[in-house]
């Protein structure tokens, strides 16, 4: 004889309801914080607090804030990011009809790339998320199993992707960056060979300029954030680095914000001088499209990734921290001026193509240290052919 099914749930079904409720109340909460204070200033206790729970009931659930990253990446942020890339890839403009606006980009998805980042320097992080990105290589014709020209296309258009949510702190105009990625798109599409290409070498970017001090601390501190993000790197640890005292960097600097500032300063304005005298050659050989593929090639060189990693982090750092972000600003505006010194002259753009070009320089390069971070295949890949279809729908060669 069958018993009656009771309507009420036991107290193990219960308990899981409210345990499934807490997990999705700590993912908004990490979220929340991430977006606040940067991934690295996420701590169980500032979670804890933001949902209105005790770090007991935190600690039941997960062991460190690492174990907090990696549900929070495998239970939405992923999804999100990869989502977002998927809509942006779709449409013409790069923009989702609904996310043209900054604050209309999802936030998860915006933790989902700092999460990203941060793989690159943190185990945990890394062997979480590792089937996944070899899935994304697949999924956008990154791996070895596509052609050459699909690398090139796929690396091309993602590295403009990646690199407009990576500078998403310094409010790019939209309409600016939908022309930009249309004519990006449309170069990928004309664009029919991208031939193997040796890696190139001797393309360190380092402080060069200033006194020996300076110069040292400013590449130690190239180095150690691009190990391990700003907010890990203490004075100490660059001192080290350095081989001086900390006292000696006190010499100088207030504080680590002021040091890290001196350093985006003072390297971007190193290759910053490096392309400007590529666009001068390009102008004067009338031959832009070489200089052009050659910009790729050395943003995608290996002898770059210090440098590469240490701007991803610090736009990202960017996105939390104040004074950062005002001094990426400034850099941008900088960039845009020198960008219409060089070119109008040559009257060989207009000045929107002129803006659409000096944006491209600032969020390409960025774009592709994020896909350094996913696979290696963009790197293999002659950008020559798109660089010219790109200079050719500008109406130069």
């Amino acid at each position: 004889m069958g018993s009656k099914r009771s309507g009420r749930m036991s107290p193990q079904t219960r308990r899981t309801g409210r345990a499934l409720r807490n997990d999705e109340l700590l993912r908004t909460s990490a979220a929340r914080i991430v977006q606040k204070f940067g991934l690295d200033g996420v701590s169980m206790a500032l979670i804890a607090n933001d949902a209105g729970l005790t770090t007991g009931a935190l600690y039941g659930r997960f062991e460190v804030v690492d174990d907090v990253l990696v549900d929070l990446w495998k239970n939405g942020a992923s999804g999100a990011i990869f989502a977002l890339v998927e809509d942006m890839l779709a449409t013409s403009s790069g923009t989702r009809p609904d996310s043209s606006e900054r604050r209309n980009i999802d936030p998860l998805a915006m933790c989902g790339l700092q999460i990203l980042v941060a793989s690159r320097r943190n185990p945990t992080i890394a062997e979480a998320i590792e089937a996944e990105l070899k899935s994304w290589t697949e999924k956008w014709n990154l791996g070895g199993s596509s052609t050459p020209t699909q690398r090139m296309r796929s690396s091309v258009l993602l590295s403009a992707i990646f690199g407009r949510l990576a500078s998403d702190c310094l409010v790019h105009s939209d309409d600016r960056y939908r022309s930009m990625y249309d004519q990006v798109r449309r170069a990928t599409e004309m664009a029919e060979s991208a031939m193997l290409v040796h890696e190139s070498a001797g393309l360190e970017v380092v402080a060069v300029g200033g006194d020996p001090l300076s110069n040292d601390l400013i590449n130690a501190t190239m180095d150690v954030i691009a190990k391990s993000g700003v907010e890990q790197s203490t004075l100490s640890r660059i001192s080290r680095r350095a081989g001086v005292t900390t006292g000696a960097i006190y010499s100088r600097y207030e504080s680590k914000i002021e040091l890290v500032i001196d350093a985006i300063e003072v390297l971007v304005a190193t290759v910053a001088r490096t392309s400007s005298k590529l666009v001068i050659i390009g102008a004067q050989n009338h031959d832009m499209s070489t200089s052009v593929a050659r910009m790729f090639h050395t943003a995608v060189s290996p002898d770059r990734a210090p440098w590469n990693r240490f701007r991803l982090e610090t736009y990202l750092a960017g996105l939390s921290n104040s004074a950062i972000r005002r001094c990426l600003r400034r850099i941008q505006a900088t960039s845009d001026e020198r960008y219409f010194a060089l070119l109008q002259p040559t009257k060989l753009f207009s000045d929107d193509q002129i803006s659409e070009i000096a944006l491209a320089g600032q969020i390409i390069p960025i774009g592709l240290s994020v896909l350094d971070i996913i696979c290696s295949g963009h790197r293999e890949i002659d950008y020559l052919d798109v660089s010219r279809c790109l200079m050719r729908l500008l109406g130069a060669t």
